[in-house]
């Protein structure tokens, strides 16, 4: 969602500005703040003493997947997520990534150096560990000082499964104080919406007569942006208003003994227990969507009562009728853009000799003066991501890639300040990171401006390598003069149909029970769905080295076939049927989709996931293994892991459906280019 924002300066008058405020959502808290504690080091922590500062910058901003995020937390740039506020208790609850790390080899822990970051219990008050969080960080509604649980920094040789580490230091009287408060304008989201639920195996209830998807209309209550009366519109129900409030990043409809049918006694319930009371929130992603962030049902005011199957039933399949657990609001007016900005970008310098510029002690005379720029459009959430650049697939070592918002001037912003609070174009391995920021050395962001002629020009940029060990940048190559034209001509659509041989460069094992295989057969298969009124998509029939049966794994393919995001969250093969199943998520275990890239080899690149062991009985969940580096090699081909390459193998050039030469590709047909089938629309 589009925010304009304004940076109010209190270094001096802090405490007398803020003597009345109060905070009613996330939003109040975004800001720059000062992260202070008293550090003990221990005598293995000496030499880490540069790294683990006892005052440092952080800043507190909005996100992508959760409702903010802390960044410059005891200095480090990984980021901290918070997934609620309530304003009732004063506090934020904070997660951690899946290994909570604060730099490259060392790791959060609570004040005994257990590991992990420990848990708070609500329903004893106590602090456990049981996971990696969540922790919670209490605040002053009225100065934003923000309290942090005591905690110590560790090293540790398998984070995975030891419970004690070597204690680096210990951090108490940890406070973050507010330094420069951000003020947010929200823009008004009055006007229609439409909900289409997600379409995992269980986002919503199998059988269910409820429909999925239905419209809300949101109508300002008052003279701001922040309240609005939301009326939803589900086909065979009498309309339903709800008191709705819009921070400029979370919308939140309310809900309190609220009926959709009150005749059959159908209520609005939250996704887990029988509460009455509750609210449905959205995520903003863009200005004209919103994601499904806290999921709601429709239960039955029998909830928790024997079922009287003498007479008609108030429910169906026990005490639900409907649960949406994804899924996503999008403008009625598609809030579309006279120009859009997906495609591959073919970017030049000016003059490589004098554009390309040495900024450190290290050979640059590789660096491209011609590179291409990808950035992708994903519908689902209304959203531009740069996803190559400088020769770099930005994809996985960015968390999805550079976000890009177009403004209302016709310019677009690249974000340079993604989820570990910089932008990379390459891990090296070792904790250092060939690091992109703007012209001035800042994460922030830079901006592509249109020409008149349809080509784009491109702020200048500059690369550093950032070592996470201690903090160090080298400066290596500077980049001006940037321009890009946008490939209009049809690039033949890759057909992705067939058999493959599945193998992962690593798999790393957390489940020691379950075998985890590291090369299997996989099987793409189209369903086309226009002869059954249905939509046509590609689909996994087997993975794992299982058949999925109808728990299949679906691939939304890009525009130009050249890329797929696997739709993950769902189960992807039995272990023991009826009983063990594995089921796929992203690299950080959450239902993001995975990305599959297409190789000029023909080979498949798969992004980093996760399979997590899924136990039918009681559907806990444990996890499993990660999967690195994986890709696929059309079945038959002699290649591997370590050299994929097919070219060899075939007969090069451009064929017709009848095996006939062609020397370019005229009209919309299937043909044969270098061996590989590819569909012309």
């Amino acid at each position: 969602m589009k925010k304009n924002y304004l940076m109010l300066f209190c270094l001096v008058l802090f405490m007398a500005i803020n003597a009345t405020a109060q905070v009613s959502s996330v939003a109040d808290l975004f800001g720059k703040y000062k992260f202070t504690a008293t550090v003990e080091y221990t005598e293995a922590g000496e030499t880490y003493k540069n790294q683990l500062p006892a005052e440092s910058d952080v800043t507190i901003s909005e996100d992508a997947n959760y409702i903010a995020k802390i960044v410059g937390f005891a200095g480090s740039q990984t980021q901290q997520n918070i997934n609620a506020i309530s304003t009732e208790k004063k506090m934020l609850k904070v997660t951690n990534p899946n290994t909570p790390q604060l730099w490259n080899g060392l790791y959060l822990a609570n004040i005994n150096g257990d590991n992990p970051y420990g848990y708070f219990n609500e329903a004893t008050s106590e602090w456990e560990v049981e996971s990696y969080g969540p922790v919670y960080y209490s605040y002053n509604p009225e100065t934003k000082e923000i309290t942090v649980p005591d905690f110590t920094v560790i090293t540790i040789q398998d984070i995975q499964h030891s419970a004690k580490g070597t204690i680096i230091a210990k951090y108490t009287s940890v406070k973050m104080t507010l330094v420069e408060a951000e003020k947010v304008e929200v823009a008004d989201i009055s006007g229609d919406w439409n909900f289409a639920a997600g379409s995992g195996a269980y986002d919503t209830m199998e059988g269910s007569v409820i429909p999925t998807d239905f419209s809300i209309a949101l109508t300002k209550s008052g003279d701001d942006n922040l309240a609005y009366t939301a009326t939803i519109a589900i086909e065979g129900y009498n309309n339903i208003e709800l008191p709705a409030t819009f921070d400029g990043n979370t919308l939140a409809l309310a809900y309190d003994d609220t009926y959709l049918d009150e005749a059959k006694g159908i209520r609005f319930a939250p996704m887990y227990g029988s509460a009455k009371k509750g609210t449905i929130e959205f995520k903003s992603q863009s200005e004209s969507a919103f994601t499904l962030y806290n999921g709601f049902s429709f239960a039955s005011d029998k909830m928790g009562k024997t079922k009287d199957e003498t007479a008609d039933s108030l429910y169906v399949n026990g005490e639900y009728h409907q649960w949406y657990i994804a899924g996503t609001l999008k403008s009625a007016d598609g809030g579309s853009q006279a120009f859009t900005w997906d495609g591959v970008w073919n970017v030049k310098v000016g003059n490589p000799a004098t554009d390309i510029i040495k900024a450190g002690t290290e050979d640059i005379s590789s660096w491209p003066a011609e590179f291409p720029m990808h950035v992708t459009y994903y519908e689902a959430t209304g959203m531009y991501y740069v996803d190559q650049l400088f020769g770099y697939d930005l994809y996985g070592v960015n968390q999805g890639g550079l976000k890009l918002t177009p403004n209302a001037d016709g310019t677009a912003t690249v974000a340079l300040d993604g989820y570990y609070g910089c932008a990379f174009l390459k891990s090296n391995g070792d904790g250092t990171f060939l690091q992109l920021t703007n012209s001035s050395g800042a994460a922030t962001n830079f901006t592509i401006t249109p020409n008149e002629d349809g080509s784009v020009k491109i702020e200048d940029l500059f690369i550093q390598v950032l070592d996470f060990n201690t903090g160090a940048k080298t400066p290596v190559v500077f980049y001006q003069n940037m321009s890009a034209v946008k490939e209009s001509a049809e690039e033949p659509v890759f057909d992705w149909t067939g058999d493959y041989k599945f193998k992962a460069g690593a798999v790393d094992v957390y489940y020691q029970d379950v075998e985890f295989p590291a090369e299997f057969e996989v099987n793409i298969t189209y369903f086309d769905g226009s002869q059954y009124s249905m939509d046509s998509y590609y689909y996994i029939s087997s993975f794992m080295g299982k058949q999925l049966g109808q728990s299949v794994i679906k691939l939304n393919i890009a525009e130009d076939g050249n890329s797929a995001e696997m739709v993950v969250g769902g189960l992807c093969g039995a272990i023991v049927p009826g009983e063990q199943y594995y089921k796929i998520y992203d690299m950080n275990a959450t239902d993001s989709p995975v990305k599959m890239t297409l190789n000029e080899d023909g080979t498949i690149s798969i992004a980093n996931f996760f399979i997590k062991v899924m136990n039918y009985n009681d559907m806990s969940e444990v996890a499993g293994a990660l999967y690195k580096n994986a890709v696929l090699v059309a079945a038959g081909s002699s290649s591997s892991v370590e050299n994929v390459n097919t070219e060899n193998n075939v007969v090069k050039g451009i064929f017709d459906i009848q095996g006939r030469r062609i020397e370019q590709i005229t009209a919309p047909g299937l043909y044969i280019v270098n061996g590989k089938k590819i569909l012309v629309k």
